[in-house]
């Protein structure tokens, strides 16, 4: 599911989905039973989206981004105590909110509704009375374009700007930052250089050193294609390396470093955290601020 801004969406977690249809007046005859639209609807995108009961009221949506922020939010244009329009408005001026797709419900489809989906910029529309298989599969067809275009132009722009950052491919000065790195950091810290993880980790601190996005899903993708695996492999390789690190590293850096990251009852530093860290503490060597 998404997550706060600066956080990272997990590669083998499904996306999450809200459906915020209330009961009354959306209960209606289903495959030949009175059954509960939401409810229905829910069981059909729970085959593609991580998806909790449906919510009741346009109010109780602000207590489910408290925890997680939602990929997809299904909304009903007939609730009755929040217009769905201003609650989806509200929801875009989250600055955390950006990559949230909504989908609209509602009564029936005509001319007005295709022109409220077009004009508020909802990803598409569906009537209660629509085959609710096929809502769903539409709703996941729709998310799925939406988060492969979003992918391949993130990894266009990273890979852009590997391309233009002339700081990168000059050999002398992209060695020099390695090897601080090696020097400083993966050495001390008892880091394998036989490893796959440590040289996917090369990589990446070096490039984020230079100001490649903070999005670790982009730069595992980027360091997949070049060395042809997947990014699940190079984020399950990285901790690998990581784990084998902390066995045998110097515990004075790892504390220095990490603080009780050292503490097994605690574990590791997670990727993001040691990347993280690893990328300051390169600034502060080459600053001389240690």
């Amino acid at each position: 599911m998404a997550e706060r801004s600066g956080t990272n969406k997990a590669a083998n977690v499904m996306p999450y989905a809200l459906v915020l249809c209330e009961s009354v007046p959306l209960d209606t005859p289903y495959k030949g039973e009175h059954s509960d639209y939401a409810e229905a609807l829910c069981a059909e995108l729970s085959k593609f989206f991580c998806t909790p009961e449906p919510v009741r009221r346009g109010c109780d949506i602000w207590k489910h981004l408290i925890t997680a922020i939602p990929d997809v939010i299904v909304i009903s244009l007939t609730l009755p105590d929040a217009n769905a329009i201003s609650l989806v408005n509200s929801l875009r001026r989250m600055s955390y909110s950006t990559d949230i797709r909504f989908f609209l419900c509602c009564p029936k489809m005509d001319r007005s509704i295709e022109r409220i989906t077009e004009t508020e910029g909802f990803d598409a529309a569906a009537a209660f009375g629509d085959d609710i298989a096929q809502t769903a599969m539409c709703v996941y067809t729709k998310y799925s374009e939406y988060a492969r275009n979003k992918a391949d132009n993130s990894l266009r722009s990273l890979r852009s700007f590997i391309d233009n950052n002339f700081n990168f491919y000059d050999s002398a000065f992209k060695n020099s930052l390695q090897n601080v790195l090696i020097e400083a950091i993966l050495t001390p810290l008892g880091f394998d250089p036989s490893l796959r993880g440590t040289k996917y980790l090369e990589s990446i601190i070096t490039m984020q050193f230079l100001g490649a996005p903070d999005r670790l899903d982009l730069l595992y993708s980027c360091i997949a294609e070049t060395y042809k695996t997947s990014p699940y492999a190079v984020e399950k390789t990285i901790r690998y390396a990581i784990e084998r690190a902390w066995e045998k590293g110097s515990p004075y850096l790892q504390f220095s470093l990490f603080g009780n990251s050292i503490d097994a009852s605690r574990g590791k530093p997670t990727n993001k955290e040691f990347i993280k860290t690893s990328v300051q503490h390169m600034r502060d060597k080459l600053l001389g601020n240690t």
